[in-house]
Formats: C-alpha cells, structure tokens, sequence
C-alpha cells in the first residue's frame, strides 16, 4: 500500500470462487495481516471498496454468514460487498 499507485486509494477483489471451503485461518490471518498498526491506518485511508466473489448456492449463504460474524468482531472500513460475478 506505500506503491505510488495505491497514494489515491485502491479497490481490492478476493476471489474465491476457485476454493473448496475458504478456512477460518486464512480470514483469520488477513484480519491479523491488516490490524497490525504499521499498516491499518494507511489501509483504513487508501481502501476504497472491497469485493469478495463467491459461487452461488450454499458457497454464498455460508459465506454471508461467516462474514457476518466476522464483520460483527471486525468492521469492515470500506464499502464492501460479497458477490457471485466479478
């Protein structure tokens, strides 16, 4: 997020269309990743929006409510939105 290209802020896309059950470690560890305060105030500022794309069904009602659990402990700070087609 220091990259010149990232100083007027950035959008980000996790696709996980590809995965067969997205692990609570890993959503654990980008939460960790970003909380730490080196970078949390420069990602808070330059995130713009968030997009994370899921295959429809029951990949999508599961994760709707993994992040709304993980949203309740850990705001999101940008416009974020869960999607099937990016």
């Amino acid at each position: 997020i220091a990259h010149d290209d990232a100083k007027a802020g950035f959008a980000i896309i996790y696709d996980m269309r590809s995965l067969r059950r997205p692990s609570i470690a890993v959503v654990k560890r980008v939460a960790k990743w970003g909380s730490e305060p080196s970078r949390q105030k420069s990602w808070q500022d330059l995130n713009k929006i968030c997009k994370i794309v899921v295959p429809e069904g029951l990949a999508l009602t599961v994760a709707k409510g993994i992040l709304t659990t993980f949203f309740y402990a850990c705001p999101p700070v940008c416009d974020t939105y869960l999607i099937t087609d990016p």
